[in-house]
């Protein structure tokens, strides 16, 4: 699990084993917030790899939210 102030990140399993593409990004809306799901090929990307990479998308979710309008 992961926080920012007014932001957690956690993951949730799936049954799937097999990436389907070297990189994709699931969202879901629910109520408590959106739910990402970050799957990737374990042959091209290291764990650490794509834990930095949902750091800092969750750093760039978190600036849109709070600076909706900033290019």
């Amino acid at each position: 699990e992961f926080e920012l102030k007014g932001l957690t990140l956690s993951s949730y399993p799936l049954d799937n084993h097999t990436a389907k593409f070297d990189l994709s990004l699931e969202t879901i809306e629910q109520p408590e917030g959106i739910l990402c799901s970050l799957e990737y090929s374990t042959a091209l990307y290291k764990p650490e790899t794509m834990t930095r990479l949902a750091q800092h998308f969750a750093e760039i979710v978190r600036a849109i939210a709070y600076h909706p309008q900033q290019p």
